[in-house]
């Protein structure tokens, strides 16, 4: 679902498969100009393969191409990672994505990645009518990659459903941070300890009460 809606972003930055391109899609009526396609790679262990930085502008509804992985995803041993940030003059990150490509197919050795810590902080609560949300700030403020990182609201180690989160499942490379949100309805959490709840592949559990 996730990968979905940020593939189906107006600005978006991807990586063609086909060829191992940098990819940069403008899906608006609108010229977009300054703005700077970021591309990192990491090796398994999270050494820094490639970094780039290429400026782009782009016409209503233009591609563009701006980098070539070929060589680099070719030689490669093991599970690459792919981290890719469209930013705007201002710095303001407004497509992300990630990729882990294994030349032979095989992912085993994921399981073998390096644990990693994140830090996590609640911004902003928000009371509606009817509905009860959270902005949460997560942070990878060390130098291994933090990988599909999962937040949920819980109570009584259930989670509660419907939380409607902004992103999910996602991956932050060294000194990288994301903010999400979720909503979830007020009438779920009447009379019960909320408690977020955020892990991921190689992130250990980390437990915030909200009340």
């Amino acid at each position: 679902y996730f990968g979905y809606r940020h593939g189906a972003e107006p600005v978006h930055i991807q990586l063609n498969l086909s060829n191992n391109r940098v990819t940069v899609l403008n899906r608006t009526y609108k010229q977009i100009s300054g703005l700077s396609a970021q591309v990192n790679v990491y090796n398994l262990d999270s050494k820094s393969i490639l970094s780039e930085n290429v400026n782009v502008s782009l016409g209503a509804t233009e591609i563009k191409e701006t980098s070539s992985l070929e060589k680099i995803i070719k030689v490669a041993k093991g599970v690459t990672f792919v981290v890719l940030n469209l930013k705007k003059q201002s710095g303001k990150v407004i497509s992300h994505n990630v990729y882990w490509i294994s030349p032979d197919g095989d992912y085993k050795i994921m399981n073998e990645m390096a644990g990693t810590n994140i830090n996590v902080s609640v911004l902003k609560e928000a009371k509606g009518k009817n509905d009860h949300g959270w902005n949460v700030l997560i942070t990878n403020s060390t130098s291994k990659i933090a990988f599909f990182i999962r937040p949920q609201l819980m109570s009584g180690g259930e989670e509660i459903l419907p939380s409607f989160w902004s992103g999910s499942y996602f991956t932050l490379a060294p000194g990288e941070s994301t903010e999400v949100t979720v909503i979830c309805p007020s009438a779920k959490l009447m009379g019960k300890d909320t408690v977020l709840k955020v892990s991921g592949w190689n992130v250990p559990v980390t437990e915030i009460g909200l009340n």
